[in-house]
């Protein structure tokens, strides 16, 4: 074997060597396994549905802190899923645009292409192909029609967690409220919130706190 191959091979050993031992004791340090359980914490969160509330199994004084307690589990969860909406439709946002915006340009410049001379139809027929291949896509996908999906259920979920929040502030502090108005208050946020699962969006009506 010649003698630069020799020394190449030994040092991509020693180099791969030293990297694995560094690798070993990185994983097994306490820095990655807080990373580690950030990331399970991540991926727990992304893969639960938008607006759901881990229920846990609290106790309380009176019915007036139970009350307090289930209208700010309600405004979590509701703040959870409207920033959760939220970023989808900034996604869907970009792929139509990405799709749409350059299928249309390619469009007109396969035309022009096409019209300037007899010799340029072969490179207007690819340039048509390929905006005829993003506005496929683009209509496959539909982006602006889960855009807008996106944007109202955001639009619901930042209402009801609204809705809980000026319970907080104004009415939870009084507990006459809380002994008199405060269950029907917090059983219409909670059907409120229970309609937002089935991924519609309710009307103007729904969404007041009356309902």
């Amino acid at each position: 074997m010649p003698l630069g191959r020799v020394c190449q091979r030994r040092v991509f050993t020693r180099l791969f060597k030293a990297v694995s031992a560094i690798g070993s004791r990185v994983v097994t340090g306490p820095t990655a396994r807080a990373a580690s359980r950030r990331h399970d914490a991540g991926v727990a969160r992304r893969r639960k549905p938008p607006g759901e509330f881990v229920y846990t199994d609290v106790t309380v004084a009176d019915p007036e802190e139970g009350i307090r307690q289930g209208i700010i589990e309600v405004r979590t969860a509701s703040v959870d899923a409207a920033s959760w909406h939220a970023r989808w439709a900034r996604r869907w946002g970009r792929v139509y645009f990405a799709l749409g915006l350059p299928s249309a340009v390619l469009a007109g410049v396969a035309g022009a292409t096409g019209l300037a001379s007899t010799s340029g139809r072969i490179p207007a027929a690819i340039i048509a192909l390929v905006a005829a291949g993003l506005g496929a896509a683009a209509t496959f996908l539909d982006g602006a029609r889960h855009r807008e999906h996106h944007t109202a259920m955001s639009a619901a979920w930042q209402s009801l967690a609204s809705d809980a929040h000026t319970h907080l502030l104004a009415d939870v502090p009084s507990a006459d409220w809380l002994r008199t108005d405060g269950r029907a208050a917090l059983q219409a946020l909670s059907r409120r919130r229970a309609r937002l699962f089935g991924l519609t969006a309710p009307s103007a009506d729904e969404q007041s706190p009356a309902s």
